[in-house]
């Protein structure tokens, strides 16, 4: 029986958990692909909601919300509201959560007067159910 000191078998340990690491980071690397499913004005977030699996929404900062249905960008956004949104400097609608069940989503921005204010969507009907001021 051939026994190492604690030294190599430190590192031999690291050669092979360096060597795990490589593995599963070209693994991973193998498992995406980025593809490109349009052209937005200002993205800055991407959701996907609960029970939507064929639907991509994308945050323009000035205040649309995208939809991307199978990798095609949808003419019409599920939200456009431009004119309510403040798009200088950090203002604009930054970002968007949906519930667990997928059947609403909520949005932060609005105008300078309403600057700090959540919208909550019905997503089947595309209306505005309630607005919450933060301040």
């Amino acid at each position: 029986m051939t026994l190492i000191s604690s030294k190599c078998f430190r590192h031999l340990l690291r050669a092979g958990v360096v060597a795990t690491q490589v593995s599963l980071m070209a693994a991973a690397a193998q498992a995406y692909q980025l593809v490109s499913v349009g052209s937005f004005n200002t993205p800055v977030d991407v959701r996907q909601a609960p029970g939507y699996s064929s639907l991509l929404f994308v945050v323009e900062k000035p205040g649309r919300i995208m939809v991307v249905k199978n990798g095609v960008t949808l003419a019409t956004p599920f939200l456009d509201i431009r004119e309510l949104v403040a798009d200088g400097g950090e203002e604009g609608l930054l970002s968007l959560a949906f519930s667990p069940d997928g059947t609403v989503l909520a949005a932060a921005g609005g105008a300078p007067e309403l600057f700090g204010e959540v919208q909550l969507w019905d997503m089947a009907k595309a209306k505005l159910k309630h607005s919450i001021p933060v301040s």
